[in-house]
Order: structure tokens, then sequence, then C-alpha cells
């Protein structure tokens, strides 16, 4: 019987490194899927399958939005419930155990941060898998994204901004200096700003939507999928 292995996704780079490891561990392990649930529209979630060409993940926990400290507590409660289902005790036990035994570092940075934190395991330098899916879905991006005529935009001609952590967002002060500085770029160039909802969101209430309009060099849009990211 071949060992379970679980892949929990919820945040936007989790999909792409979920992209880059999926067949691999599907073809060695009994592979499940579980997917948060704290991005409920298409354009946050449902467009990374699409576009990634990811199977449907065999358990949507449906967490949706909230505090930070509610997203990790019914995460960990959720998925808790899964993993009891999936993976019996003892199984967990041994995970566990294994966990701490081998540590995949993505670069030399990293590599060098367990090693100064004493890490008691076994550390190996394995590459950075968001290199690799970027590199193997860049000439699709090219064949299939329509981004830059949707937008109007021409290549290489354009600042894209993205703007959307808590520590940014959720600070009133903080969010009208970015808004500021993202207003005196407009002046010079063409920017662009795939505005994510809880940003959108906390601009509205804060009153700071007038950074947003009457500026012919800011072009707004939804939230964009990977394939149209890296279609620049």
């Amino acid at each position: 019987m071949a060992m379970k292995i679980a892949s929990i996704v919820g945040a936007r780079p989790n999909y792409v490194k979920l992209a880059a490891v999926y067949e691999a561990f599907s073809k060695v392990f009994d592979h499940v899927v579980v997917d948060t649930g704290q991005h409920y529209d298409y354009e946050m979630n449902r467009v990374f399958y699409d576009q990634l060409e990811i199977p449907e993940p065999h358990y949507f926990l449906g967490v949706g939005s909230g505090s930070h400290g509610y997203q990790v507590g019914e995460v960990i409660k959720r998925a808790e419930e899964v993993l009891v289902r999936e993976m019996p005790k003892e199984t967990n036990r041994r995970v566990i155990d294994h966990i701490s035994t081998l540590l995949f570092a993505p670069t030399k940075t990293a590599l060098s941060n367990l090693r100064n934190e004493d890490a008691p395991s076994k550390a190996y330098l394995v590459g950075d898998i968001h290199v690799y899916i970027l590199k193997k879905l860049l000439p699709i991006a090219e064949e299939r994204s329509g981004i830059l005529e949707r937008l109007y935009l021409r290549s290489h001609d354009y600042v894209l901004i993205t703007l959307h952590r808590a520590e940014n967002v959720d600070n009133t002060s903080r969010l009208f200096r970015l808004l500021q500085l993202i207003d005196k770029i407009s002046q010079h160039y063409k920017v662009v700003f795939p505005i994510h909802p809880r940003t959108r969101k906390n601009i509205s209430q804060a009153g700071l939507d007038h950074f947003l309009s009457k500026n012919e060099n800011l072009v707004l849009s939804q939230p964009l999928g990977y394939v149209d990211f890296i279609n620049y």
C-alpha cells in the first residue's frame, strides 16, 4: 500500500506549488488534496485549478473570509477532521515523527536560515518549485493568455502593482501612504492594479476611493490567474 500524503492548499501561491508537485506526488503516494476554501470566488480560487490543470480537490473545507486568527483556527479544526478520517492516529504519529526528519529548502538562503536556527532535522537544498512551474508555464501563458489585449496594454510598457497583505491594507494610515505612492508612480507610468477584494473593501471603508477614480494611467482589474499574471 502506498504511503498517504495530504497537500493542504488555500493561499494563491499554494496552488502554484501544488501544480508543480501534483503529478509526481500522485504517482508515488496516495495523494489527498485539501482546499481550505479561504478564497471562494472564481478569480481567487477556481481559476487556478482551471489554468494550472489541477484536478478537483478531494476535500473543500469552506473556511471563507475572516480575521487571520479565525481563518487559522478554522483551517486547523476542519483539516484535523479530514486527517483523522484519512490517516489513523498511528499513521498521524508516524507522519509527525517524520516531518522533523527531512527539511527541503528552496534556496541557499533558506538552507542557511535552517542551519542558523539549529534545526535538528537533515536539511537539503532542492531548488524552488516556483521557478520550475514558471518555466513550464511561460510558453503556455504566451499562447493562451489574452490579458494584454483585454486590458489594452503593450508588453513591458506598464508597472504592475499588487497590494493585499493584511499588514498593509488593514492599517488605514499605511494603506493611505501606499495609495499615495501608487498615485505618484502613475504620473509617470501606466499602472496595472489587479485589486484584491480585501483591498477594495478596505479602500472603500476608509473613504479612499478617489485614489482609484479619474486616473487614466491606473488600470484596475479583477484578481488575475497565474497564467495571465506571468504573461507580461
